[in-house]
């Protein structure tokens, strides 16, 4: 349901994820006692303006003030219109943010790993290779040209595509904008793996995303095609070509 909302509303499959994946870790932390939380990367990683000379994460992204717990949008839908669409509040307590008292009174650190070692994706795949029987995924991921990044989600993918309508940035951007600032591939080989794998569309996983949001294909490439923005997209005839090619 969080999802379908997301997707529709905002064309945003991640949203309900992201927000799961902030506050799961201090929730359970408060639940059993735990003193200390770790994540992977700092945001910064991705492109976000978070300090990185912060080890600790910005209570921000995962506490609020207990009065304003229920506050939280998902979807562009409030706490009560997701209980008058049909959930129930124990299926909606796990994308609500942990109460910022809480966190002051058990005492709970969460940190970054990536502040106390390097961390870069593909030297995390060769120290996974090395360390922990970790094994390339058999073909390459939709959208990009890696095999062993984003493999745990079937709406990985999707998620992708969406930026890529939306914002004109695909998967294959991402990575290749990454392993260039990392100096693994040069900008000429970077921009060449974008034209070639950016926008690809995820069709190995489609049929389940559509049945995950309870969705058909009609109202899918509906909502698609809503969320192009007419400075990125054109149509020419029946097919939809972006203005400008990166290069």
């Amino acid at each position: 349901m969080l999802t379908r909302e997301s997707f529709l509303n905002l064309l945003h499959p991640f949203q309900p994820f992201i927000l799961g994946q902030k506050y799961i870790g201090p929730k359970i932390a408060q639940l059993y006692g735990i003193k200390l939380v770790f994540y992977g990367e700092t945001e910064t990683e991705g492109g976000s303006r978070v300090d990185p000379s912060n080890p600790k994460m910005d209570p921000r992204f995962f506490a609020v003030p207990r009065a304003e717990q229920k506050n939280i949008v998902i979807g562009k839908r409030n706490y009560q219109d997701l209980i008058d669409l049909g959930l129930t509040p124990s299926e909606i307590i796990p994308y609500l943010p942990v109460a910022v008292e809480g966190m002051i009174k058990s005492g709970i650190g969460v940190y970054y790993m990536s502040w106390f070692e390097n961390w870069r994706s593909q030297e995390k795949y060769y120290y996974s290779m090395e360390h922990g029987g970790f094994e390339l995924n058999p073909e390459r991921s939709e959208g990009t040209f890696t095999k062993f990044s984003g493999l745990d989600g079937k709406i990985d993918g999707l998620q992708y595509y969406s930026t890529y309508i939306k914002f004109g940035i695909g998967r294959a951007a991402y990575d290749a904008a990454q392993e260039i600032r990392h100096s693994y591939v040069t900008r000429d080989e970077g921009v060449a793996l974008v034209k070639r794998y950016d926008g690809e569309f995820p069709k190995k996983c489609h049929q389940d995303c559509l049945e995950y949001m309870g969705i058909n294909e009609d109202t899918f490439w509906k909502t698609i095609d809503s969320y192009r923005s007419p400075h990125i997209w054109k149509k020419d005839v029946n097919e939809w070509i972006m203005r400008h090619e990166i290069s």
